[in-house]
């Protein structure tokens, strides 16, 4: 049985039959997606989170079919443009995805509306909205990280008069640079909701923010002066609107405190409090997480960028509801669309909406590739022509090695590192012609040619 007009996403096959004795003879299931080339290897001493990297890995075998879908069995299987930009961190790192996100992009710029709103789904679905924070922010977000792994200017310059249109769009619908309250927020959040004109406003800001360095990429200066000045305007109407004086947000959610850091919108000292607010959120959560899908691709790089990894690391191995290892303890393969799409409580969610291969939540694949094993992409080395490596360990020791790799444009890059007797021991390979960076937990820099590096320093387990 081999349909040539759809597929199916599927676990389980069942084979029956009415009378008659059937013998089976083989039973073969095929694999079909777009054929991206796998460029990373992922592991670590923890078995779950061994089986979440692959978990991650078959949610975008499973979604990545000619367009990012959200998921390959239920009746949707739509080009979500939330979904594509919260996962194209991880997306990147996993596979050779640029020409899967150029094709993407076009989708995208083929829906935009005459007024700029770019569609909630692409290609475009009717009776489907547009102009929704995160969901419209995808033509920012995806063609300038797309552009950090590959370096190729040309997905910059075929999205920039998309993005501005896109940019001028919030800024008509808003009022003194605050977006409506509207589209879906912290989609799928847990116990608490962020209020909805926050998030429009922070990646209205956020947008405008990207489209300055793409403009700076492509050496538009006039442009760039624009955005920079819409920049901090909307940073200080956003300040005036949601920030108070000790630096507390409405409703104080997690996705409220780690955007407002992650997106550079408000001061240092003000970073500083909120991410210790954000810890005590965690802390009373029973150390769990309760960001949707939005927030939590930027929820363990805060945490870590703000002097928490041990925080952040317990969020990854927690195994009781909500987390990554609960759905893994309750047999996942691939990534769940709610934390709980299944809990032992309540049994499954709601069926109209509740998928088992959803790759939104997946994203924290670009922290266990960046953060937790180290191979770092900013704009200073976009396209790896230059390696900053700066693996960031267990401050607990509760995992005490992990080793990943990644096929760059300009070669394999590997970073290894393991705990013993109280040290960090380091391995780095970067590829011929390439140099490079790397950074230790204990502060030292080091310039590091092509080759194989070790390396070994203190790290005082908390």
């Amino acid at each position: 049985f081999q349909p040539h007009f759809t597929y199916h996403g599927f676990r389980y096959v069942e084979l029956s039959s009415e009378g008659g004795t059937v013998e089976l003879l083989d039973c073969v299931g095929m694999v079909a997606n777009t054929a991206l080339l796998e460029t990373s290897r992922f592991h670590c001493s923890d078995a779950m989170v061994n089986q979440l990297r692959e978990n991650i890995l078959w949610g975008q075998r499973g979604n990545f079919f000619s367009v990012p879908t959200d998921c390959p069995q239920r009746n949707e299987r739509m080009g979500w443009t939330g979904d594509a930009q919260v996962f194209c961190k991880t997306a990147n790192y996993n596979m050779q995805a640029k020409s899967f996100f150029k094709k993407y992009l076009r989708d995208i710029r083929d829906a935009q509306l005459k007024d700029g709103a770019i569609t909630d789904v692409a290609p475009i679905v009717s009776k489907m909205g547009a102009g929704h924070a995160a969901w419209g922010d995808a033509i920012t977000i995806i063609p300038y990280i797309t552009y950090l792994f590959s370096k190729d200017k040309s997905i910059l310059t075929e999205n920039y008069k998309a993005m501005k249109k896109w940019v001028a769009y919030c800024k008509s619908e808003s009022i003194d640079y605050i977006r409506p309250s509207a589209g879906y927020g912290d989609w799928l959040s847990i116990h608490g909701l962020t209020p909805k004109d926050l998030m429009q406003t922070a990646f209205f800001a956020y947008s405008v923010l990207l489209t300055c360095k793409v403009a700076a990429i492509l050496e538009k200066f006039e442009d760039v002066k624009l955005y920079s000045q819409e920049f901090d305007a909307i940073r200080k109407s956003y300040n005036d609107a949601f920030v108070s004086q000790d630096c507390r947000m409405p409703e104080d959610t997690q996705a409220g405190y780690v955007l407002s850091i992650a997106f550079d919108l408000v001061s240092e000292e003000c970073k500083e409090k909120m991410a210790g607010y954000l810890v005590d959120d965690i802390r009373k959560n029973g150390n769990h997480l309760t960001t949707g899908f939005i927030g939590i691709s930027y929820l363990l790089p805060v945490l870590t960028d703000m002097g928490y990894a041990d925080i952040a690391y317990t969020l990854l191995l927690n195994r009781t509801y909500p987390s990554w290892g609960y759905s893994i303890e309750n047999g996942a393969t691939t990534i769940w669309e709610r934390w709980n799409s299944y809990t032992k409580e309540s049994g499954f969610g709601d069926v109209s909406m509740n998928s088992f291969n959803h790759y939104s939540l997946g994203s924290v694949g670009e922290w266990m590739m960046g953060y937790m094993g180290g191979i770092r992409v900013t704009e200073e080395n976009a396209g790896f022509e230059s390696v900053l490596l700066q693996p960031v360990p267990d401050p607990m020791g509760r995992i005490t090695e992990c080793e990943v790799s990644y096929d760059s444009i300009k070669g394999e890059i590997t970073s290894r590192w393991q705990l013993r007797d109280g040290l960090a021991y380091f391995i780095f390979q970067i590829p011929d012609g390439v140099c490079g960076k790397a950074v230790l937990p204990d502060g030292s820099i080091y310039k590091i040619t092509s080759g194989e590096h070790r390396f070994t320093c203190p790290l005082k387990l908390s």
